[in-house]
């Protein structure tokens, strides 16, 4: 699977390039490992290290922020909102929000919903199971709906639009999860601790 964030494939490999006992910078590999079953295999020491959304609540994982960005809505382009470069949050009244389970994050889904609420807008979240980038853009295409996502996420992609937000963003923060004890916690510790 390729990465869906360059900007978070680049932090991961920075953030674990330095570690102790390691010559070369790791090998990476994305696999699709999603919500409580990527916590599963990381707690079960299958998966050594996962890239999760903030917050997470595991007591069994240690983390490390890797990127934090501002969200933005994400329209297609023939969208009425394309016209614009930022949103004000009263420009999505009435607007569908495109979301995904919440049980794929739902530290992360909680505190964006959270956000989205106490700054005036509580959405009615049109659900979708898919994670392909062609079903995503045809679920923009298709329906009435915003998305939010990083620029970054959304880089390269012609037949979307990003617009910010013109205050209070929500903020999407990836983290390196690893077990909170044994060899990988150590090295995970010792990144962070290189990179700040």
């Amino acid at each position: 699977m390729p990465w869906r964030s360059t900007a978070a494939k680049a932090s991961v490999r920075a953030t674990t390039a330095d570690l102790p006992g390691h010559r070369t910078p790791p090998r990476t590999r994305a696999d699709e490992a999603i919500g409580k079953g990527k916590v599963e295999l990381l707690r079960q020491g299958e998966l050594g290290f996962g890239l999760v959304r903030r917050p997470i609540e595991e007591e069994a994982l240690q983390t490390a922020t890797v990127s934090d960005e501002p969200l933005g809505v994400v329209v297609h382009r023939c969208h009425q909102l394309t016209s614009r470069t930022t949103v004000d949050w009263a420009d999505l009244s009435g607007q569908n929000l495109l979301w995904f389970p919440d049980s794929r994050a739902q530290g992360y889904a909680a505190t964006i919903l959270a956000h989205l609420g106490q700054q005036g807008w509580t959405p009615q979240a049109v659900r979708t199971r898919h994670t392909s980038h062609a079903q995503f853009v045809h679920n923009l295409r298709r329906s009435p709906v915003v998305a939010l996502r990083s620029k970054n996420a959304v880089a390269g992609m012609p037949e979307l639009a990003w617009l910010s937000f013109a205050t209070n963003p929500p903020r999407e923060q990836l983290a390196l999860a690893t077990t909170a004890v044994g060899t990988w916690a150590a090295l995970l510790e010792a990144a962070a601790e290189l990179a700040s």
